[in-house]
C-alpha cells in the first residue's frame, strides 16, 4: 500500500474518533473500500457477504 509506512499520532487517532462514529460491522467507505470500527481498512475494494 501506498501509506504503509505513516502512522497516526495518538493525538491524531483521538481527533479521528471524536468526528467518526465507530462502526462496528464491515461497511463500505465513500472510496468503497470494505472499512469497520473507526475507519480502519479491511481490504480494498467493496465488502462482501461473508
Amino acid at each position: 500500500m501506498a501509506n504503509e509506512n505513516m502512522r497516526l499520532s495518538e493525538a491524531g487517532w483521538a481527533a479521528l474518533c471524536d468526528r467518526e462514529q465507530a462502526v462496528m460491522h464491515y461497511y463500505n467507505d465513500q472510496a468503497n473500500n470494505c472499512t469497520f470500527g473507526v475507519g480502519t481498512l479491511a481490504h480494498s475494494g467493496p465488502c462482501t457477504p461473508e
